[in-house]
């Protein structure tokens, strides 16, 4: 049983590596610390402990932003707007965004926009910029991903939540918002400061990922894209489908190893039982007295 036990945590343990790689597949995660983002929100609610919009990207899937609960007032109707300075220039790859975790599904988005820019968007300005895509998310609570099919140069990035999933009111919520950045420093080059048009493709119904892809027309550089080319050449690493394969074949082998060791173990113990047993009747049948007639026994 110990056995099973250790392969079993193996099996979770690896099974999270596994979750990790293929997020890996996205992109390298922004950390939202260093430098720090800076957020701006049309709406929040200050009540409740606070659900201001630091919120969506403190890396806590269980604090959230959600926009001013009260019903009518200016603030709380849609759309909303949720804006966020990464503090330098990236190479954006990919967005994914996780409704709030709760029990409850208030503001889950369903028709988004999605604008990234290099300079700073006006908030009452129309979502126009570097690269602007727009879709519809389903009314759960899983995460929500938009793949671009190739890297774009962004500082700013805005999400406008045009309604909410289920129709149940005004409100929009975020448990958190991650994006990542491309993890071939050579894509600087190719995407610098650009007017990109670009068009999604439309996701199956039973996927909440979204590929987008992009064409560009380089318009100049700015002094930050050349200090941002100067990062190091990454070590070669493995694919996600061989970190996937590794982390699926390991737990199962280990897995299989165990039961099979279990099972051998048991009949070896099985088979020295029996066999104790046999010794220990055949002994008491060498010392069970023999009787032996005098002759007079009646017949």
């Amino acid at each position: 049983m110990p056995m099973i036990t250790l392969a079993l945590g193996l099996c979770l343990y690896l099974t999270s590596y596994i979750a990790s790689c293929q997020d890996s597949s996205l992109g390298n995660l922004i950390d939202p610390f260093d430098p720090p983002w800076t957020c701006d929100v049309d709406s929040w609610e200050p009540g409740d402990g606070g659900h201001d919009c630091s919120k969506a990207f403190d890396r806590d899937d269980t604090t959230y932003w959600h926009t001013e609960y009260v019903q009518g007032s200016i603030s709380a109707r849609l759309p909303h707007r949720f804006d966020i300075d990464l503090g330098r220039i990236y190479n954006v790859r990919a967005i994914t965004y996780l409704p709030r975790q709760d029990d409850s599904r208030n503001g889950v988005i369903g028709q988004y926009r999605i604008s990234l820019n290099l300079n700073e968007p006006q908030p009452v300005r129309s979502d126009t910029g570097a690269f602007t895509t727009e879709g519809t998310w389903s009314d759960d609570q899983e995460r929500k991903t938009v793949n671009l099919a190739s890297p774009v140069r962004a500082r700013y990035f805005r999400l406008r939540a045009l309604t909410e999933a289920g129709d149940r009111g005004d409100w929009t919520s975020a448990a958190q918002i991650d994006i990542y950045e491309d993890d071939d420093p050579d894509q600087s080059d190719s995407t610098s400061s650009s007017t990109i048009t670009a068009t999604p493709q439309t996701p199956a119904a039973s996927s909440s990922t979204s590929v987008v892809s992009a064409s560009s027309t380089p318009t100049g550089t700015t002094p930050d894209d050349t200090a941002d080319t100067q990062s190091p050449q990454p070590s070669p690493a493995l694919s996600s489908s061989a970190k996937v394969g590794i982390g699926l074949g390991i737990p199962l082998g280990v897995l299989t190893a165990a039961i099979v060791g279990f099972f051998i173990l048991r009949h070896r113990r099985r088979t020295r039982s029996s066999g104790q047993h046999d010794s220990d009747n055949a002994a008491a049948g060498e010392l069970q007295p023999v009787y032996e007639g005098t002759g007079n026994e009646k017949r």
